[in-house]
């Protein structure tokens, strides 16, 4: 087992872990062009073009963003990208270039205390920011030019550390640090999200986030919740009402830090021991351990390209993407290719379509 020695490297981890939602998942298919890497050590965003076989090619040069981004999403239709900055209280905002590269885009955007998470709304019109220090949910609008404009700011009883929706859209669920999650029904009209009865949902294990979701093909719908402190994975099913039911909670590899859906599997990132775990997801939404193997010394996180069969896995501690092929049953082979480096500490990789 790898052992991560660094307080710096553990923290980061840790927060980073937190701060990943189902919002800077991979996008609607439509054929792999470009990828974005959010570097912690460095402050920046690296730029990649994507070639046939997936490879790698840094284009222009690494972009700044605030000091310890962590959050990051993309507008629905891929114009725009979005980095919360924890460490100094902003959201930087880029555009997305034809030949892919990102431009600055307005001035940063002031937030609450510690902005965590960005999530996208399902309609596309608002970006929600979890701000842990504050204690708040702020709502930004996504104005014709692409930046933002602040909307609303939600005081909640504890710090968020992760938001998501539901597969519908219908509904929203906020991951608290005292290991709660509240529940909402969501109105995509104004983006406006009422408290379901009850307003809290009853958990089973302690999680911390990130989150991720699903819809079976028999019409249920599920939420997912890593523990980053208790290496545990748990499932909740959607009731008819928008209610939470914790179903099962399972456990996962060391320190478990980011995950991600494709198709009817769960892929989870193990920065602890260095592993991937390979979750099937069944009928009523339960996991089945499919698969676990090595992925570098500290995975942090990682995204799926369906079209390309190819998984880009993070490794924080060597800086550096990792590159697996995926058969035809999404398995991962034993070992990785390197397709490129990166700028110090990367947590979170995003592709464009």
């Amino acid at each position: 087992m790898k052992i991560i020695t660094s307080f710096f490297l553990s923290l980061c981890l840790f927060l980073s872990a937190c701060s990943s939602s189902h919002s800077d998942a991979t996008p609607a298919i439509q054929g792999a062009r470009y990828a974005y890497v959010v570097n912690i050590g460095e402050t920046s965003i690296t730029q990649y073009a994507l070639g046939p076989a997936g490879t790698m090619t840094a284009i222009g040069t690494p972009i700044a963003t605030g000091a310890f981004p962590q959050g990051i999403a993309m507008d629905l239709m891929q114009k725009y990208l979005y980095v919360a900055n924890m460490g100094e209280d902003t959201i930087y905002q880029y555009s997305i270039n034809a030949d892919g590269t990102l431009s600055t885009l307005g001035n940063p955007v002031a937030t609450q205390m510690a902005p965590q998470s960005l999530i996208l709304s399902p309609d596309g019109k608002f970006v929600f920011v979890t701000e842990t220090s504050n204690s708040s949910i702020s709502k930004y609008q996504i104005t014709s030019t692409g930046e933002l404009s602040l909307v609303s700011t939600v005081t909640l009883a504890d710090s968020p550390a992760n938001m998501i929706f539901s597969p519908s859209g219908l509904y929203s669920y906020v991951l608290n640090y005292d290991s709660s999650i509240s529940q909402y029904s969501y109105d995509s009209a104004d983006g406006t999200m009422t408290p379901l009865t009850p307003a809290v949902a009853s958990v089973a294990s302690c999680p911390s986030g990130p989150l991720a979701s699903y819809k079976s093909n028999q019409g249920g719908e599920y939420i997912y919740a890593l523990s980053c402190s208790t290496a545990q994975l748990e499932i909740f099913s959607i009731g008819s009402d928008g209610t939470l039911t914790s179903r099962q909670v399972v456990a996962t590899g060391i320190m478990p830090t980011h995950m991600q859906v494709s198709g009817s599997y769960i892929y989870v990132t193990n920065a602890g021991d260095g592993t991937i775990s390979k979750f099937a997801i069944q009928s009523d939404g339960t996991l089945r351990l499919a698969q676990n193997i090595a992925a570098g010394d500290s995975p942090e996180s990682l995204s799926i390209d369906t079209k390309g069969n190819l998984a880009y896995v993070l490794d924080f501690s060597s800086d550096q993407i990792l590159q697996y092929s995926l058969d035809s049953v999404g398995n991962l082979p034993s070992a990785a290719s390197a397709a490129a480096k990166t700028d110090a500490n990367p947590s979170r990789v995003l592709l464009k379509y």
